[in-house]
């Protein structure tokens, strides 16, 4: 494995316990005990083949904090991943797109309220896992998924 690879693996497994740990709104851990009566949220990642982002940030923040479920999708996917449908659209409790294309893409072709869409304004030009993408997705999408 490459050293930048193995930097996050170890960045991510150093940084599990604020992965599962269960927040309530405030901040404030959650009891064992509680934990269960916490609906998961929904997030919806989006870029444009679904091929190197999204999957990305789908596989990096499935679970975070204990109350977000992830899925991702592509406006025009390659073969064998997930477009976007209405469905899951739907599904979300929140969609964080890569690009402002994305956004104008499903604001045009679907019904989806303009608040719940977000914007982390990452290029098309990292590959799947790299390092770079993996730093950006952790900088700009807790506080994302912090605020709801």
């Amino acid at each position: 494995m490459y050293p930048d690879v193995l930097k996050v693996l170890h960045f991510r497994t150093e940084c599990s316990h604020f992965r599962t740990a269960r927040r309530d709104s405030s901040g404030e851990h959650i009891s064992a005990g509680n934990v269960s009566s916490l609906p998961m949220r929904k997030v919806l990642f989006v870029c444009t083949a679904n091929l190197q982002r999204s999957p990305t940030a789908e596989k990096l923040f499935q679970g975070w904090n204990g109350l977000w479920e992830s899925k991702s999708a592509g406006i025009m996917p390659e073969p064998d991943c997930n477009p976007l449908t209405q469905q899951l659209i739907d599904w979300a409790d929140m969609v964080i797109v890569m690009e402002q294309v994305h956004r104008r893409y499903i604001q045009s072709h679907f019904h989806c309220s303009a608040d719940k869409i977000h914007v982390l304004n990452i290029a098309d030009r990292y590959y799947r896992d790299d390092p770079e993408l993996v730093n950006l997705l952790l900088s700009k999408v807790p506080p994302i998924l912090g605020n709801h």
